[in-house]
């Protein structure tokens, strides 16, 4: 049996494509963890996945306005909207991801990481010793 770990950055449009993806490995027998937002604990059981929440501000809810978690958003358009974005909402949250898969690993050791391509907690990962990581 494999011991998989799918790893998504907690909005609807990355996390729903690989719900099928995890119902998939569960069905040909792997072990499935899913590492994302705690909103989405239910749609993962439904796969049969076990679900791990991602932890502090890696954990956000995509549906609550930008704007009102991110006041000081409100006042930029355009391009500069979009680069507050990918740096609020996709890289900050990246060290903490890495962590939270290593924590995983750590309880329980991982063969593959599948991780969304938005989810730069993977690419850390490549940060720490091969002995130590997934």
């Amino acid at each position: 049996m494999v011991s998989v770990l799918i790893a998504s950055v907690p909005i609807h449009g990355h996390v729903t494509p690989l719900l099928a993806v995890a119902r998939h490995l569960v069905a040909r027998g792997d072990d499935v963890r899913f590492l994302t937002g705690s909103r989405f604990a239910d749609a993962v059981a439904t796969t049969g996945a076990r679900h791990i929440a991602l932890t502090g501000l890696a954990d956000y809810d995509d549906r609550v306005d930008i704007n009102a978690r991110f006041p000081q958003r409100a006042r930029l358009t355009g391009a500069r909207a979009v680069a507050f974005d990918v740096e609020h909402l996709f890289i900050n949250p990246g060290v903490l991801q890495c962590h939270n898969v290593v924590a995983a690993h750590a309880a329980q050791p991982i063969d593959v990481v599948l991780a969304d391509s938005a989810f730069a907690g993977g690419a850390f990962l490549l940060g720490y010793p091969r002995a130590t990581r997934p």
